[in-house]
């Protein structure tokens, strides 16, 4: 729980509130309810051996391919490369067994996490409901300030509208 408490997906939450969820969340990793438990799963021990200060949990999903489904360092512990080493050792273990592809997801305004994951070189994949929300959003701009005669700069939002606009049309899931 220290590692997401002054984090965005968190924010604003009761203390009950977030104990509840965090106890939901590692029970649903044991139970496989994302999927099965992957043996790759890295533990990181504070130097006494005594605590646990970083954790890097894998599931494979119901397609058969590894995520990395919950990567967490204490505050104290942050920035000092734990993370990395954790997901590095795995991923060599990873490919070692032929597994070439790796996925992970992270909150949209989890800035810290998102450097994190493109420093380390994961590659982003447009998510459908995000895309389709920003194509919502130029139209809807598009239109208020077309009400409210503010011409400039349309042409560079319906220019955005239409590359969101695509982007949902890939990712249909339907």
């Amino acid at each position: 729980m220290e590692a997401f408490e002054d984090s965005v997906e968190f924010c604003d939450w009761s203390l009950d509130s977030f104990r509840t969820h965090a106890r939901k969340n590692i029970t649903n990793y044991f139970q496989g309810v994302r999927g099965k438990p992957h043996p790759v799963s890295r533990m990181a021990l504070d130097r006494n051996s005594t605590q646990i200060i970083g954790l890097a949990l894998f599931v494979e999903n119901k397609h058969s391919r590894v995520e990395l489904d919950l990567l967490l360092v204490k505050p104290n512990h942050q920035r000092t490369g734990i993370a990395t080493a954790m997901v590095a050792s795995a991923t060599n273990s990873l490919y070692a067994e032929g597994v070439r592809d790796l996925r992970c997801g992270y909150h949209i305004c989890n800035e810290r996490s998102r450097a994190w994951q493109h420093k380390f070189g994961f590659e982003e994949i447009p998510e459908y409901f995000y895309c389709k929300l920003k194509s919502s959003w130029y139209r809807h701009e598009i239109w208020r300030r077309e009400e409210l005669g503010q011409i400039e700069q349309l042409e560079e939002l319906g220019t955005e509208k239409d590359r969101w606009d695509r982007l949902v049309q890939d990712l249909e899931p339907f």
